[in-house]
């Protein structure tokens, strides 16, 4: 084996896991392209299925902000609930995605929650959905994907943005499959709503 430097970082990059899709795309959520207007879209879309973000906050912002409209216009309010809309049953290991967000949160998957005026709930709801979505980090060298500084201000951006009659409502998300489905998480598609308008 050469011990040429070139060869040794060469060898280290084919070593080297690339990161999930949805980090690099500082989309944690996997949010597919549609017609809302989000928030902080990156002016380059390069992925042709997923959207990509300016910051991990506006992704993780994204993530929350189908969760409050969940809670506001869907009127689901237990972790089973939201889970079975975010990742239905038809494409998804729900049971298990259901289990490991309410077990990171630290809630009973049955328990009525309220995300919207709980700011530390909603953050470990978020995280665990990321993880779900773009498992363990720990593959990564890390332990968590995301500092809790950013967690926090990404959900501090979704939970502070004030109210609109038409916001949240309007925009479907296709259901998506990402790269890595039922091998690193029990994930797969939400039909997530998003916003209609920019907050």
């Amino acid at each position: 084996m050469s011990n040429h430097p070139n060869h040794r970082r060469q060898q280290t990059q084919l070593n080297t896991p690339a990161l999930p899709r949805g980090i690099r795309n500082n989309n944690p959520g996997n949010i597919r392209h549609s017609a809302a207007n989000w928030v902080g879209i990156a002016p380059q879309q390069n992925d042709p299925s997923f959207l990509t973000f300016d910051t991990p906050e506006h992704g993780i912002r994204a993530i929350a902000r189908i969760l409050v409209n969940y809670q506001t216009h869907h009127h689901l309010h237990t972790t089973r609930e939201i889970i079975n809309r975010w990742a239905p049953p038809s494409e998804n290991l729900t049971d298990a995605y259901i289990h490991a967000v309410a077990t990171a949160a630290g809630v009973d998957p049955n328990a009525r929650i309220d995300l919207r005026h709980n700011i530390s709930l909603m953050t470990r709801f978020v995280s665990a959905i990321t993880n779900h979505e773009n498992g363990s980090p720990h593959r990564f060298g890390r332990q968590e994907w995301y500092d809790p500084a950013i967690l926090r201000r990404g959900v501090t951006m979704a939970l502070g943005s004030p109210a609109h009659p038409h916001e949240d409502r309007s925009h479907r998300h296709h259901r998506h499959r990402h790269h890595h489905v039922r091998q690193q998480s029990a994930s797969g598609t939400p039909p997530q709503i998003a916003p209609s308008v920019r907050p």
